[in-house]
């Protein structure tokens, strides 16, 4: 009986996170706002990055914000929103994270507005949530038994 072990190196899962972040803006209206009609979030795009071996979320998207202005008037103001969070992931491998690796972004809950006020007379702040993930991929090493006695080997094994 021959106990041999081999090294195998393959990609899989180093590190997840996960993060909630709440967000204040504040956005200036070309008008006077009477009151707020409606804000939404639209044109989401992010990706994950690995800077100094952290780990962040960025990207951008656009917020609509729907107001009334001259008392009988409405217009919908576009306002670009660009983010970079760092997420902390739980590592799932001894090995450091560094930008060699794969990153996989993913939203859990897209951003949405939570509260929207007048501040002044041209200023609206927006409070904005979102749910992002992060995995890092990269690659690892595994090592397995190499067994030559075959008679010991269970054909029941996998059912």
């Amino acid at each position: 009986m021959s106990n041999m072990i081999r090294e195998i190196y393959t990609k899989a899962l180093l590190a997840k996170g996960m993060k909630t972040t709440l967000s204040t803006y504040k956005i200036t209206l070309p008008n006077t706002c009477d009151s707020i009609l409606g804000c939404w979030i639209v044109d989401h795009h992010h990706q994950a990055k690995i800077r100094d071996n952290q780990t962040y979320s960025v990207g951008s998207y656009d917020v609509h914000l729907w107001y009334s202005y001259d008392k009988n008037k409405s217009e919908v103001f576009v306002s670009k929103i660009t983010y970079c969070d760092e997420i902390v992931p739980e590592k799932l491998d001894p090995k450091e994270i560094n930008e060699n690796d794969e990153t996989i972004s993913t939203c859990l809950q897209e951003p949405k507005c939570i509260k929207a006020t007048v501040i002044e007379e041209k200023e609206i702040e927006v409070e904005l949530e979102k749910i992002m993930e992060i995995s890092v991929l990269g690659e690892t090493m595994i090592k397995i038994e190499m067994r030559d006695d075959i008679n010991q080997i269970d054909p029941n094994f996998i059912k």
